[in-house]
């Protein structure tokens, strides 16, 4: 299986949503968000449960809207209750008001990807590719590049 990033955003940011997700599968990661990743017929609720189970890291793309969303309220819990690397980009700025999105985020990196988007987005691409190649997995490649001595 593949490995994937699972994204969060509010639907209403979905022009944003699927920048990101440009750049990200540019080099190499993919990535999973509803809906278009959910197949016709699937339940919203099961294929989401599973997504976020089976992917290797959860990004959330926080905004003054998407903090009061059910539905990325309930993504974020089901990362956190299953011990997922949370990543944060605030796509604004703004006060987190939001209890339960607080809670889960406190310890946390997180990243103001309104400051400065391309550096913002190309530190943490190259992050997630240093601690779960994702381009090496996604593609069936081993090369020499891909090896690197210490912690993953």
């Amino acid at each position: 299986m593949d490995k994937y990033v699972f994204m969060s955003y509010k639907s209403e940011e979905d022009e944003i949503a699927r920048k990101i997700k440009d750049e990200f599968e540019k080099r190499d990661i993919k990535i999973w968000r509803a809906p278009e990743s959910i197949l016709p017929g699937k339940s919203y609720a099961d294929s989401i449960c599973d997504a976020i189970s089976n992917s290797s890291c959860f990004l959330l793309l926080l905004s003054l809207k998407s903090q009061d969303s059910k539905w990325v309220i309930r993504e974020l819990t089901r990362a956190d209750d299953e011990n997922k690397d949370i990543y944060v980009l605030f796509l604004d700025d703004f006060k987190i008001t939001n209890n339960d999105i607080s809670l889960r985020i406190n310890n946390n990196q997180t990243r103001n990807y309104f400051e400065n988007k391309d550096d913002v987005l190309a530190e943490l691409i190259e992050t997630l590719n240093n601690k779960y190649s994702f381009s090496r997995s996604n593609k069936n490649i081993i090369t020499d590049k891909y090896f690197s001595f210490g912690n993953r």
